[in-house]
């Protein structure tokens, strides 16, 4: 019965942090397609350009990162976990 319960929990659990993520997406998608969306008045409309240049940017130092420290990566996440 415990064996049962044990996996029963972590399915439950992993149904919990899917739902957890789908919720988080909405929350940040939602506010973004109104920012972003066409029609927008002139100081916003470049608001979709801008968001697209600093993933960019940041898509490309972390390549050039990497790249140079293949074990970067793995060091990032240690310290993150550390604090």
């Amino acid at each position: 019965m415990n064996l049962l319960s044990r996996r029963r929990g972590r399915k439950l659990a992993a149904l919990a942090a899917a739902a957890g993520l789908l919720v988080a997406a909405i929350a940040i998608i939602v506010p973004l397609y109104y920012l972003a969306k066409p029609g927008q008045p002139t100081p916003y409309d470049w608001f979709p350009y801008a968001a697209l240049i600093v993933v960019v940017v940041a898509a490309s130092y972390a390549y050039i990162l990497n790249s140079r420290d293949p074990g970067l990566a793995g060091r990032v996440g240690s310290i993150v976990a550390d604090e």
